[in-house]
């Protein structure tokens, strides 16, 4: 084998495991949990309750599109950025806490608050679909069908689950990671998306719309996807392994 043809092998490997770290950094929470400088960043971030960052998104959708219509480009991009990092720290921050109380003997063992989980979910709602919404006319090809479905699983179909879960249809999490993973794929296309079509409202190409309205399609499939999830565990588990 040729000098290159190492490199490459290398390169491509190193690339490979890069990618592998990103997408488990994005998806599972018990991964990056374990990396030392987001441990150091989530045990300066504990000094508040993760609630309070879950509260700071629910108006973030509504101040992203105020800097959109007059505070320009960088004002905009930015307000995106800092309202879905609050999404990437307040699980870490809830589980972080519990663990500290759990070493002191406040608690003996983590407490599932459903006020956390339906703040959690509203904040990422009321934050990134308004702002895909109001970007993603004119780029998304059946736009009203696209965002009319996406509204009616988020705000309709997701709303049904605490009533699964009383009538028994819905199985308890067998540990705190568990039901996160396409959630949270799900929350970081959105992001993805709203990235996307921030450069696309600057720079012009044919190809934009065609990009969009597949990762908005993604999005869709995600949506249905995450309470079924929810609702049926083993299924889904075994649905993602087939698939």
């Amino acid at each position: 084998m040729s000098r290159g043809q190492i490199k490459k092998e290398v390169t491509d490997f190193g690339v490979r495991e890069l990618l592998q770290k990103i997408w488990f950094f994005m998806t599972r929470p018990e991964f990056k949990e374990q990396i030392p400088w987001f441990k150091k960043i989530i045990k300066k971030l504990a000094y508040l309750h993760e609630n309070v960052y879950s509260a700071i998104r629910i108006p973030g959708g509504a101040i992203t599109i105020y800097a959109s219509m007059h505070l320009g480009a960088a004002a905009e991009i930015l307000s995106l950025a800092f309202f879905s990092l609050t999404d990437l720290v307040d699980g870490p921050v809830k589980r972080y806490r519990e663990r500290e109380k759990i070493r002191r003997k406040i608690l003996k063992e983590p407490i599932r608050s459903r006020f956390g989980a339906v703040l959690d979910g509203i904040a990422d709602k009321l934050f990134i679909i308004p702002v895909i919404s109001y970007w993603g006319y004119g780029f998304i090809y059946g736009y009203y069908y696209f965002i009319g479905t996406l509204i009616f699983v988020e705000f309709f179909l997701n709303p049904l689950l605490p009533v699964l879960q009383e009538k028994g249809k819905i199985n308890g999490k067998r540990n705190i990671y568990e039901h996160i993973g396409v959630g949270k794929l799900k929350f970081n296309v959105q992001v993805l998306l709203g990235v996307i079509l921030w450069i696309a409202r600057q720079v012009s190409w044919d190809l934009w719309p065609v990009l969009v309205t597949f990762l908005m399609s993604l999005i869709v499939i995600l949506a249905f996807l995450s309470p079924f999830c929810k609702a049926w565990p083993v299924a889904c588990e075994k649905l993602l392994k087939t698939s």
